[in-house]
């Protein structure tokens, strides 16, 4: 509904704002490389769909979406690979990862901090889910302090609040590393595999 309210030029300034930080949504010239058309004509969305990405194409006339056709979906693809090498992940991250069977987002922590060169396949970890038993309050509080002396929380799942909070700020300031990546960018980066 966001998409087609911007493409009928119905968006409060706060809503444009909101629209233009979203990750998913695809346009013409940065993301299909159409030279005719203006850098800003939106294109459609991507969105994770279980353990791959969906690509919906906007369809203005009859204000809905369809599934992309291959050849625009291969032009996503190589932008994207592109792109992918402009900024590098931070040694913690943290990202987003859809749950199956029950279809619901997890915020997992990657912590490469002490990996070194020597480090086994078995001990790389994939990440861990912030607010279960395996993460101990004290390791959130860990993850905290290395950005920011202070925390306000004392409760476990109000303390991943603001990990991912402060991860998300970082996110958005740092212009060489990435701290923060949505449930798509989970999947097209391949975080959730050991590696």
């Amino acid at each position: 509904m966001l998409i087609i309210q911007s493409i009928n030029n119905d968006l409060s300034p706060n809503l444009q704002k909101y629209k233009d930080s979203l990750y998913n949504i695809l346009y013409c010239k940065k993301d299909l490389i159409c030279e005719s058309l203006k850098n800003d004509t939106i294109w459609g969305y991507k969105i994770a769909d279980n353990k791959k990405i969906r690509y919906m194409k906007c369809n203005i006339k009859e204000q809905q979406f369809k599934k992309g056709n291959l050849n625009d979906i291969k032009q996503i693809k190589i932008s994207f690979k592109k792109s992918k090498k402009q900024r590098i992940p931070a040694n913690i991250i943290g990202y987003y990862e859809l749950k199956m069977p029950q279809n619901i987002l997890v915020f997992k922590i990657r912590d490469k901090t002490n990996q070194g060169s020597n480090t086994k396949g078995s001990q790389i970890k994939t990440g861990s889910i912030c607010n279960n038993d395996g993460m101990k309050k004290s390791k959130i509080i860990e993850y905290i302090e290395q950005f920011d002396k202070t925390y306000i929380s004392k409760n476990k799942s109000a303390l991943c609040l603001e990990l991912e909070k402060i991860l998300n700020d970082n996110d958005l300031k740092d212009k060489k590393y990435r701290y923060l990546y949505g449930p798509e960018e989970t999947i097209e980066y391949e975080l959730n595999k050991k590696n």
